[in-house]
């Protein structure tokens, strides 16, 4: 009798302390203690571009900088599947990945067919391309949606609206225009505008959708060197200045931007005399704008994404010290407190950058290893505690208990 007692004692207490060490890995981690290298084969890893599917499981597109193709990677729950997704010219740069609501990949990428030298500057023929998986044929559908004007494609960033129709922001490069286009599948075709048209150029767009299917991007002017955001009504456009800065030689001043459950823009950018990490709120009256991280050069590459409560998460490239660098905000009532952290701090990685982050509030991020040349993936999902490793070691004995009960009462 003692010894029944005992086994079931220790039963429970294995099932509680299980249930408990779960339950506490949902809050967000003070490191990253995932992290592979997704692919080594050549120098790979541009422009990475992350989604996660239903079951949380990463998927990224990404440059082969070595055989100038696009390529795609899923995590099977194992290891990760890679196939080449186009290869028929130099094809795959500035690549922008979404999940239908199939979980099917989307990407839109440029194709550089062809550059010669003009007056002393390189002059590039590319274009704006698309894949859609095509669950039917088990192959992607590969198409170009904007090649008339030459030298396009370039900063492209897709987005799916609420019946899967592709929208991509992207670039038209100078001597052509120095322009931010937006272009849309309407049916078998394509129908573009052109969004803000810059001087000296528009850089960084990111584009997002709200619940109408309304287009809303963020991206740099060149021109005045402004932080812009601009939103479309479904027949013209509309442009506000958000910040100004110094530019800075080197400074990529890439942008991104996400909308809240509330339609609300939140964008993380470059920004300041020296270049730090920025962060820009819309709350629905005026725009909050915030120094995230100002005790480093921060520029190159940023990716933002929102947790289920609309609270940022920010992954960015950190120049003073060639780290990947991971921030979390959360809002105290009056202002913003952001946790910093240091994802890879091998030296010479975090130059691409994707980001996405699960239902749990936790972040997964692909980037470039400049030093190796390997794409990677990070994410900061806890792995088991020692206390859910001890409920598990004790379940079998339970289990095992339990099955010797249930035969002595048959």
């Amino acid at each position: 009798m003692r010894k029944q007692i005992v086994r079931e004692l220790a039963l429970a207490v294995s099932v509680v302390v299980l249930v408990v060490a779960l339950v506490s890995t949902t809050s967000v981690q003070a490191d990253f203690p995932v992290m592979q290298t997704v692919d080594s084969v050549g120098d790979v890893g541009y422009f990475p571009s992350l989604e996660l599917d239903s079951s949380g499981y990463p998927r990224i597109s990404y440059y082969d900088g070595t055989n100038a193709d696009l390529k795609y990677a899923a995590w099977n729950g194992l290891s990760w599947d890679i196939e080449t997704v186009d290869w028929e010219g130099s094809v795959g740069a500035h690549n922008s990945l979404a999940l239908d609501s199939s979980g099917y990949p989307h990407i839109s990428y440029c194709h550089d067919r062809s550059w010669w030298y003009s007056g002393g500057s390189v002059i590039h023929d590319r274009a704006l391309k698309y894949a859609a998986w095509n669950s039917s044929t088990s192959s992607w559908d590969i198409e170009t949606a904007e090649g008339d004007s030459t030298d396009v494609g370039t900063y492209s960033s897709l987005a799916l609206d609420s019946s899967d129709r592709p929208h991509i922001a992207y670039y038209r490069y100078w001597p052509y225009g120095n322009d931010l286009l937006y272009t849309h599948r309407v049916d078998s075709s394509w129908s573009g505008q052109m969004v803000d048209n810059g001087f000296n150029g528009i850089v960084g767009p990111s584009l997002a959708l709200d619940s109408s299917d309304y287009p809303h991007i963020s991206y740099h002017d060149w021109d005045d060197h402004r932080l812009r955001y601009a939103v479309s009504n479904g027949s013209s456009w509309s442009s506000t200045l958000l910040d100004t800065y110094t530019w800075v030689s080197g400074t990529s001043y890439d942008t991104s931007l996400a909308l809240d459950s509330s339609g609300h823009p939140h964008i993380s950018y470059f920004g300041g005399t020296t270049p730090h990490l920025k962060y820009a709120l819309w709350d629905g009256s005026s725009w909050d704008i915030t120094t995230v991280d100002d005790a480093t050069t921060a520029h190159m590459c940023t990716e933002l994404a929102l947790d289920g409560s609309g609270s940022p998460h920010i992954v960015y490239y950190d120049d003073t010290n060639q780290d990947v660098k991971y921030a979390a905000g959360s809002w105290n009532g009056s202002s913003w407190n952001w946790t910093i952290e240091t994802v890879d701090s091998v030296g010479g990685t975090g130059y691409d950058i994707g980001l996405a982050v699960d239902s749990r509030g936790f972040a997964h991020i692909s980037y470039y290893d400049a030093t190796n040349g390997d794409l990677k993936y990070a994410n900061n999902t806890p792995e088991l505690p020692p206390s859910a490793l001890l409920g598990l070691s004790m379940l079998p004995w339970g289990i095992a208990y339990l099955r010797g009960r249930r035969r002595k009462q048959s």
